[in-house]
């Protein structure tokens, strides 16, 4: 994962916004209604992730709510242990 900013795009507090730490970009932030599509910049504007995503099972479940995925449970966390560090806040 590497720094950026939105170059000046998306909602005002996120315009220009360094992205330091773990980001998403979210389909809402990046539809363009009159295309009716993702932007075509390769989805430009991101959005500080605030949970603390510590473990496997934090990442997951984040993913899980994010995406509506109401069965996210099914994925059990890896018989591997891995420190996950995503430079959360």
């Amino acid at each position: 994962m590497r720094p950026h900013n939105n170059k000046g795009k998306g909602p005002e507090d996120l315009r220009y916004k360094e992205q330091m730490l773990s980001h998403m970009h979210s389909f809402e932030d990046n539809w363009d209604d009159i295309a009716g599509a993702l932007t075509p910049d390769n989805l430009p504007i991101a959005r500080p992730i605030i949970a603390t995503l510590s473990q496997f099972i934090d990442f997951r479940d984040y993913v899980g709510l994010k995406f509506g995925i109401m069965n996210i449970d099914l994925v059990k966390t890896p018989e591997w242990e891995y420190v996950l560090d995503l430079g959360s806040e």
